[in-house]
C-alpha cells in the first residue's frame, strides 16, 4: 500500500464544513441535498429509495466524522509505535542512536554510522554495500 498522505487527509478535513450533516429532500421540488451546521449547502445528492440508498446516505452524512476519528486514531497509533521503537529498538553500539531494519531482511541500519557498521552491530560480517 502506497503511503497515505495524512497532512493532506487531515487539510481537506479541516476544510470540510463542520457539524452535523444532515439530508433533505424537499418535497414536489425535485431537489436533495446535504446540509451542514446553520445550514450551510455542501451539495446536492439524491440518494434514491431503498436500503442501498439509505446505506449510502449514511455514508456521507457521516464521513466527514468518520475521517477527523480515524486521522485521530492514526496519528494516535503512530506516536505509540515511535515511542515502543525508541524504547525498545536496537541501538548502535557507537553511537548509541536508534537503528531501523528499512528491508525487512533482518539487516539493521544506523544512518549516522552507516552501513557497514550495522552489519557489525547484527553480528554479520562486513558486507560491501
Amino acid at each position: 500500500m502506497d503511503q497515505l498522505d495524512l497532512g493532506a487527509i487531515q487539510a481537506r478535513t479541516d476544510a470540510a464544513t463542520g457539524g452535523d450533516w444532515r439530508y433533505e429532500a424537499y418535497a414536489g421540488l425535485g431537489k436533495h441535498g446535504v446540509l451542514g451546521a446553520a445550514n450551510i449547502p455542501i451539495g446536492r445528492l439524491d440518494f434514491g429509495d431503498g436500503d442501498q440508498a439509505d446505506a449510502d446516505r449514511d455514508f456521507v452524512l457521516n464521513a466527514h466524522r468518520d475521517v477527523a476519528a480515524l486521522l485521530a486514531r492514526v496519528r494516535q497509533l503512530e506516536a505509540q509505535l515511535a515511542e515502543h521503537r525508541e524504547k525498545y529498538g536496537p541501538r548502535c553500539e557507537w553511537c548509541e542512536q536508534p537503528m531501523t531494519e528499512p528491508n525487512g531482511a533482518g539487516w539493521w541500519i544506523c544512518t549516522p554510522c552507516g552501513d557497514k557498521n550495522a552489519a557489525k552491530w547484527a553480528g554479520q560480517p562486513d558486507i560491501p554495500f
